[in-house]
């Protein structure tokens, strides 16, 4: 949605306007959909194009842990680390999905690789772009935020570990803070209080329970550690945790050594070192906040994944012993990709077998995003997993287009829509798109937000009455659960409180499947 109104700015009224567009007020990064709306005014508004940012990103990703992995001096490191990155579940379905996870991945990772390239700050190109990428990082996705302290933390560290030029390379790193903080700006300076709204809402206020349990820090690392294996899968897991392992295992034996002071000052002004405290950080702050979120952890995963093959590489210096390595981290990354190949074939189909602490976890699984989330709210009946049937998309397609139909005599100059209910593929997202996509001016829509209005004829009340709902002339209801998001809203209360607030029920419709949704009006 946010792609498409950016190329209709464009289209009627050049740069200008589309720099507005870009730079209007919202809570959700830009980067993507702004890229992403260059790509429609080559090929017009055609929303299949928009993948190619994903995946461009994605390759970005692979190509930047390629020369950050080169710089470890281990043979076949670089090779391998890039291999097993792009072969990594969660990053190959991200790529193939219209979302923020891979470019801010991308961000993440050049970001990282322009710090080493800077050799501690000594080269000045290099340590501007390192301020450049992540001032992008919250550009491309906003809970990057989150990151650059840590990120911070690590260059300043590999910055200030050699004494030659001390002060001239730190003066550098502040000039890339510099960099970094305008690159920011340039969009964070107008939307800041969207975002910081957004952040203290869904990181650690009342939206928070939606995405994650409430737990205590500990409870909450063991979970951190669970959604790695539910999203990269057992083998990519696997490689992981035997590569921490072994990490850990070196950093022991290296601390034990009689010259350990001389091996840290030497550590401290290697590559690894920046590299191992963003990720050790990063996955700290991941784990304090109760909002897991969606493929949060994807920008962890390229460093991460590069630690744990130059740790398994550098446990032995024998030759066979790196084929060994070389050839069973190839067989794992085939075996893991092969699958996401064709969601046609007989090897798409998920996989499950018991692995030691974890029980029966997923080793492979062919279904993208898409399938996964079609399958979860029961929206591919057919075959779930596979690829939707096109009636049934056509289906869902059509509702939307009904509906902008039908409430287009009563939304008024507020063109506003309150949504009573929380479909998974039929909401304020999937409405607004559809709009945008007609090239009509855009519509004010709310969406009921249940932790917020509370369960009650209350809380709906205000929400019609002072709440977001306030300026709404329309209202979408409709009973039932079937495809919705939980927490579940009490239509009953809903639609009493509708009543209430001078709502009049209009027309219904029906979804695909099968619910019946009531379109409310009231004067404006």
């Amino acid at each position: 949605m946010m792609a498409v109104k950016n190329y209709y700015a464009y289209v009627h009224g050049g740069l200008r306007l589309w720099f507005s567009s870009v730079e209007a007020p919202n809570a959700a990064s830009p980067l993507t959909s702004a890229l992403a709306s260059l790509l429609l005014i080559i090929t017009g508004p055609r929303v299949a194009f928009g993948i190619y940012i994903p995946l461009l990103a994605g390759i970005a990703t692979v190509v930047a842990i390629y020369y950050i992995a080169k710089q470890s001096s281990i043979q076949r490191v670089a090779e391998i680390s890039a291999l097993v990155v792009a072969t990594t579940p969660l990053l190959v379905n991200y790529s193939r999905s219209f979302h923020f996870a891979i470019p801010a991945t991308a961000c993440t990772t050049v970001a990282l690789l322009c710090l080493i390239k800077s050799e501690q700050a000594k080269r000045w190109p290099w340590i501007i772009a390192f301020g450049f990428f992540v001032g992008l990082m919250p550009l491309a996705r906003t809970m990057t935020l989150a990151f650059i302290p840590c990120l911070g933390l690590a260059a300043f560290v590999y910055v200030v570990a050699s004494p030659d030029e001390r002060l001239a390379r730190i003066g550098r790193l502040f000039v890339a803070g510099a960099v970094a903080s305008a690159t920011a700006l340039t969009w964070l300076f107008l939307n800041g209080k969207y975002v910081s709204e957004y952040l203290f809402n869904f990181g650690y206020g009342a939206r928070a329970a939606e995405f994650g349990p409430k737990l205590s820090f500990i409870g909450s690392v063991i979970y951190m550690i669970q959604i790695f294996l539910d999203q990269v899968y057992a083998p990519h897991f696997i490689v992981i945790s035997v590569g921490i392992a072994i990490s850990i295992f070196l950093l022991l034996k290296n601390l034990l050594r009689s010259d350990r002071n001389e091996w840290l000052s030497k550590y401290a002004s290697s590559p690894i070192t920046p590299v191992s405290l963003f990720v050790f950080f990063s996955f700290l702050i991941l784990s304090s906040s109760q909002n897991k979120g969606t493929a949060f952890i994807a920008p962890l995963l390229p460093p991460t994944i590069f630690l744990s093959t130059w740790a398994i590489f550098r446990l032995s210096d024998n030759r066979f012993y790196g084929i060994a390595v070389a050839s069973a981290l190839a067989f794992i990354s085939m075996y893991a990709f092969i699958p996401m190949v064709d969601l046609n074939s007989e090897t798409s189909t998920r996989t499950t077998h018991w692995l030691p602490f974890y029980g029966k976890v997923v080793y492979s699984d062919g279904s993208g995003t898409m399938q996964g989330y079609e399958a979860a709210f029961g929206i591919n009946t057919a075959e779930p997993g596979k690829a939707l049937p096109p009636e049934t998309a056509e289906a869902w397609n059509q509702i939307n287009q009904d509906t902008l139909d039908a409430i287009g005599p009563f939304i008024g100059a507020t063109r506003a829509v309150a949504f009573g209910f929380r479909n998974a593929v039929y909401n304020v997202n999937t409405l607004g798109l559809t709009n945008s996509l007609r090239g009509q001016p855009p519509l004010n829509l709310f969406q009921i937000e249940p932790l917020i209005t509370g369960e009650s004829a209350e809380g709906y009340l205000a929400w019609f009455a002072s709440g977001p709902a306030a300026p709404a002339c329309v209202l979408l209801s409709s009973p039932g659960e079937k495809g919705e998001f939980p927490p579940y809203v009490n239509t009953v209360l809903v639609e009493s409180a509708a009543k209430q607030s001078g709502f009049v029920a209009a027309q219904t419709l029906s979804m695909p499947s099968g619910r019946v949704v009531t379109i409310w009006r009231r004067p404006c």
